[in-house]
């Protein structure tokens, strides 16, 4: 429990970090058969219906970030249906537990469950340009050559690497490579200027960067055409 929560209130859950918690999480949950399964299931159906309007909390996106806010925007429809089919299988499962049929009861809730992650898994690919950069990496791919430099800038998305397969040079970034950075100052830019200096020093590089980025560069003068655009940042190249 400390894992879950520790990484969701700094914002930080990555899946190495949570998905060895959730076996033993499973376990803890689960309870031995007994003769009275009604306060286990009631249980479920409380909890189920909770995480219900967790879901339409967070599409309300009153605490979230700007990307966030974006991604429960796209996602509302989404978890407007995982709230309802939560409440709905919560709301058997009660009706199933009070009437002491435990196996139709435990279905209803197993069945709600699965229902959920089906839509939110199948929600989620269709937005998934909000916090993947799979989409991005095959553009990079198809237009950089292997020797050209690519920077991202004041951003980092953690599966861009991955699927890049190649590194990128953080510019004007610091978070979780503080440390790093600090001794080996080398491999980042430390800010705009320094990057911009470098930009048209190149005869051809590419960089990510936050919308709002590459406005304010574009209005400085730096040379930059548009390779791809996605919903919360751009890929640029430096050549005309």
């Amino acid at each position: 429990a400390f894992v879950l929560v520790f990484f969701s209130a700094s914002n930080s859950k990555l899946i190495p970090y949570i998905l060895p918690a959730l076996p033993t999480l499973a376990l803890l949950c689960a309870v031995p058969q007994g003769r009275d399964d009604r306060p286990h299931l009631l249980a479920g159906a409380v909890l189920s219906f909770a995480f219900g309007v967790g879901a339409l909390l967070y599409a309300s996106a009153i605490w979230s970030s700007a990307n966030g806010r974006m991604l429960a925007v796209a996602l509302r429809p989404t978890l407007l249906a995982t709230f309802l089919v939560l409440a709905l299988s919560a709301g058997i499962c009660a009706a199933l537990a009070v009437r002491r049929h435990a196996q139709g009861a435990l279905a209803a809730l197993a069945l709600g469950w699965f229902g959920a992650t089906t839509a939110i898994t199948i929600g989620a690919c269709g937005v998934q340009q909000l916090f993947s950069a799979r989409d991005l990496a095959n553009v990079l791919q198809r237009a950089a050559p292997p020797d050209a430099p690519v920077f991202s800038v004041q951003n980092y998305q953690q599966s861009l690497p991955f699927y890049l397969r190649r590194t990128v040079t953080l510019v004007d970034y610091r978070d979780e490579f503080d440390l790093g950075l600090r001794q080996a100052p080398q491999l980042g830019i430390a800010n705009l200027d320094e990057f911009a200096a470098r930009w048209r020093s190149l005869g051809e590089g590419f960089a990510v960067m936050p919308i709002a980025t590459r406005d304010r560069l574009a209005a400085a003068g730096l040379p930059m055409r548009e390779l791809a655009r996605f919903p919360n940042r751009i890929c640029v190249v430096s050549r005309r």
